[in-house]
């Protein structure tokens, strides 16, 4: 009994490893993915930069960064957690997202007209 159990556990450690070996490689391809595809979106289609907004007569912005971006879509979503450790990229992505639609939300209720954008900083 004691030799199926230590087979079981040798099987489940490799397994483990080799989960472990292939989510860090895609990891590192969706990092080298991600920089060929910006590199590949022109630059029109980009955010315009923020001095320029100040030089059309913007002379405030508010900033708004969100610092538990993983914790936060976990908290809210279960399969965020296992997500988040594959593609965290995507996950901060979703929740800036959400956070742009409520927060045009909250400031509509309050008659407050505002144009809520994300901007990624390069």
């Amino acid at each position: 009994m004691s030799i199926v159990l230590a087979v079981l556990l040798v099987l489940n450690l490799a397994a483990l490893g080799l989960s472990l070996w292939f989510v860090l490689g895609l990891r590192k391809r969706q990092r080298d993915v991600s920089a060929r595809a910006l590199a590949l979106v022109p630059e029109e289609a980009l955010p315009v930069p923020l001095d320029e907004q100040f030089a059309a007569g913007r002379r405030r912005l508010l900033v708004v960064d969100i610092l538990n971006p993983l914790e936060l879509a976990a908290s809210q979503v279960k399969i965020a957690g296992p997500a988040g450790a594959i593609a965290p990229a995507l996950i901060r992505k979703v929740v800036y997202e959400q956070a742009v639609k409520i927060t045009e939300q909250e400031l509509t209720k309050h008659g407050v007209q505002a144009d809520v954008s994300i901007y990624v900083a390069g």
